[in-house]
């Protein structure tokens, strides 16, 4: 969770959260997780922008970022 904050605010992990997630996963999951998490804020861009409701059951006005 904390590297995707850093990636959501920062537009980068940072070398301690970097590190630490490596003590746990191989550089191609590092990657994924970067990969991932940017795809997720693009899709949300793109919903936002084209006025996609949320499904039925959802609380808020938009998709989140």
């Amino acid at each position: 969770m904390r590297a995707a904050d850093e990636l959501h605010t920062d537009a980068r992990i940072c070398e301690a959260t970097w590190q630490r997630l490596a003590e746990h996963y191989d550089e191609r999951r590092l990657l994924e997780l970067v990969f991932t998490t940017g795809q997720h804020e693009l899709i949300c861009r793109l919903a936002n922008s084209r006025g996609t409701p949320l499904d039925e059951g959802f609380r808020g006005s938009s998709w989140s970022t």
